[in-house]
């Protein structure tokens, strides 16, 4: 994901993402409507042919999520076979395996490690192994839904250490190819390529222009092609996919100012129509420099998309370290006016991402869906915080007292964030409380029309 994370907060091999990291200016104020019931699809016949997704902090992993939620994401660094990564991911095949549903294990490197140290080693090899032999372990214990591995994921981006290095990236899924087994899948998911070759964090010494100037003028900019370079082939992968997110126009930096009951854009912005359809197909107005995605990877090598990481930006009040975006205190209604902006901005995303049509229409071709339902620190609205969530799992749990026990204590005594970073942690109350569980209704509330529960 773009200009989104670029580091996570890790504790032996254990890996949360929600740290400060590379996770606004319009020109026109946004009005929100309040009607719920317009983010509502009509029914679809028959069960959608592709799964409903979530990426939850552990800490919501044994959230009440309902029965149409199949995939369950863990994030988890190298070395994995370290007691805490292995509990870690055991935590997340219990809850996969309640719901008959597919675990999906996100590999990333540790705090500082080097993609050429890890794979030269053979850490990463050893990784893969370990995952794979869990995963193995897993189906023979009733995970029916079956596991994918994704490596390195975003690895066309410039904020991870793993980024923009294709050669090596390759290497990588050549080692995870030589141990995984039946219970085994392999997605491969860059970043979506608007931007690329983003921005000069991360890896920028370790670059080969001969590798990534794919057109040979001489330049790595937006005219090479974000992917090519680092498709290991369709022989080191089972599935294909991008992290693809809604995000409000750059730049982000304007103060916020809240009057008249209109809204500037640090909240976030809607999605526009068929926005995620587009940018797949490489048909996004402004971005058609961007390669059609589906046409070279899905259609050609006949492989499922998994939408692998997604979600849309927001930025509540409770968030700002004051308490507040200035202004706000003059906006008649406030709490009501931020809960139709998350409605509207979220709820025109997840149409797109959880749209039964677009399953039907592409049956095959799409296997998965996932959203990060996490709320997180991002360098480009620092202080503030963006929430990314939709679901709301974890933090409307915590209000019921069901806290799951083992996983969240090693989190929160691992987590070493800053105090606003740290107030994640804190539950739920008054507006804030009230908009989640709008939202989560809402949301719950589409998935249902097109996903009947199994």
């Amino acid at each position: 994901m773009f200009l989104r994370r670029v580091d996570r907060v890790s504790a032996a091999s254990l890996v949360f993402p929600w740290t400060a990291v590379g996770f606004a200016h319009l020109h026109q104020l946004l009005y929100f409507g309040n009607a719920l019931a317009s983010f509502v699809e009509q029914p679809h016949g028959a069960a959608a042919p592709c799964l409903v997704g979530v990426a939850p902090t552990p800490g919501a992993l044994f959230a009440n999520y309902p029965p149409n939620v199949r995939l369950f994401n863990v994030y988890a660094s190298v070395p994995i076979d370290a007691e805490d990564s292995k509990r870690l991911i055991a935590d997340f095949h219990a809850a996969a395996r309640r719901r008959n549903a597919t675990l999906m294990v996100t590999v990333e490197l540790a705090h500082g490690q080097q993609l050429d140290d890890a794979v030269a080693t053979g850490t990463l090899a050893s990784a893969f192994g370990a995952i794979a032999k869990l995963c193995q372990d897993f189906s023979k214990r009733g995970l029916t839904g079956g596991c994918i591995i994704r490596p390195l994921p975003e690895m066309n981006g410039s904020w991870f250490t793993w980024g923009r290095q294709p050669s090596l990236a390759k290497q990588a899924f050549q080692q995870l190819s030589a141990v995984r087994n039946d219970a085994t899948k392999v997605l491969w998911a860059p970043n979506y390529g608007a931007g690329y070759p983003f921005n000069d964090k991360g890896s920028q010494d370790a670059i080969s222009l001969e590798q990534l100037d794919v057109n040979g003028d001489g330049v790595l900019d937006a005219q090479d092609d974000p992917y090519a370079p680092y498709f290991p082939g369709p022989e080191h992968c089972d599935f294909v996919g991008l992290s693809l997110y809604s995000y409000p126009p750059w730049p982000w930096s304007d103060p916020v100012r809240m009057h008249d009951n209109k809204l500037a854009p640090w909240l976030g912005v809607e999605a526009r129509p068929n926005a995620m359809q587009d940018k797949i197909f490489g048909q996004y107005p402004g971005e058609m420099h961007v390669p059609n995605f589906w046409d070279a990877y899905v259609l050609r090598y006949d492989k499922p998309f998994v939408l692998a990481e997604t979600a849309s930006f927001f930025v509540a009040p409770e968030h700002s370290p004051t308490g507040g975006f200035r202004g706000m205190h003059f906006v008649k209604n406030a709490s009501d006016v931020v809960l139709s902006a998350e409605l509207a901005i979220k709820s025109s995303w997840w149409r797109q991402v959880f749209n039964a049509s677009f399953c039907e229409e592409h049956a095959g071709k799409v296997h998965a869906m996932v959203w990060f339902d996490v709320a997180k620190a991002e360098w480009e609205v620092s202080p503030r915080v963006v929430d990314w969530r939709a679901w709301y799992g974890g933090a409307l749990q915590q209000q019921s007292g069901e806290e799951p026990q083992g996983v969240v204590e090693h989190q929160k005594s691992s987590f070493a964030g800053s105090k606003l970073e740290r107030s994640l942690y804190t539950p739920l109350s008054g507006s804030a409380l009230e908009r989640a569980r709008e939202v989560s209704t809402a949301l719950r509330a589409h998935v249902a029309q097109s996903w009947p529960p199994p």
